[in-house]
């Protein structure tokens, strides 16, 4: 059977495809521009990293309280977020779903701070977390990998993308090509 979509809607799905993968672009450029400065970045000074580690954990935080205000503060107007149900976030709908019960529990491990630049930085980390999906609650386990920049003397996060974390269903040997 022959599936026939409009030319608005393939658009749209072609501008989504295309559109995910320029934010993971664009974060594995960051990556890169951060690994090709390893010599003058490899080790943040503790004050940059822990600035950087308490304001996303209060990020978390203010997911499952619903402190909009700290969201507004620390989250860039052009913010978008990658999910692991697939989804592209906006800063508006991740203020919006903040309090509401989406987020019933985050609570992230370790945090990883590399400085990308005089302003900007890559935090990585793993989150366990509780969200309510339609069908009720879901647990997870998760890496987060979040890009931050300094915009007017104030750190905000611009992109983020979060992977959850499986069980491999083969063993990793069998998960390398090796051609």
């Amino acid at each position: 059977m022959r599936r026939t979509i409009s030319k608005g809607k393939r658009a749209m799905k072609i501008v989504g495809e295309h559109y995910g993968m320029l934010v993971l672009g664009a974060i594995g450029g960051a990556l890169f521009v951060s690994q090709a400065t390893h010599a003058q970045t490899s080790s943040a000074p503790a004050a940059f990293a822990d600035q950087l580690q308490q304001i996303e954990r209060g990020r978390d935080q203010a997911l499952v309280t619903g402190d909009k205000a700290y969201l507004e503060r620390f989250i860039a107007d052009d913010y978008h977020l990658v999910s692991p149900f697939g989804t592209i976030d906006d800063k508006a709908a991740e203020v919006r779903s903040a309090g509401t019960g989406f987020y019933l529990t985050l609570t992230p491990g370790p945090i990883s701070v590399r400085r990308a630049g005089k302003d900007a930085a890559i935090l990585r980390y793993q989150i366990d977390g509780t969200v309510k999906l339609r069908n009720g609650p879901y647990e997870g386990h998760w890496w987060h990998t979040d890009y931050y920049e300094r915009r007017n003397g104030q750190w905000q996060v611009v992109w983020s993308q979060s992977t959850e974390i499986r069980q491999p269903t083969a063993p990793s040997s069998a998960l390398v090509h090796n051609d």
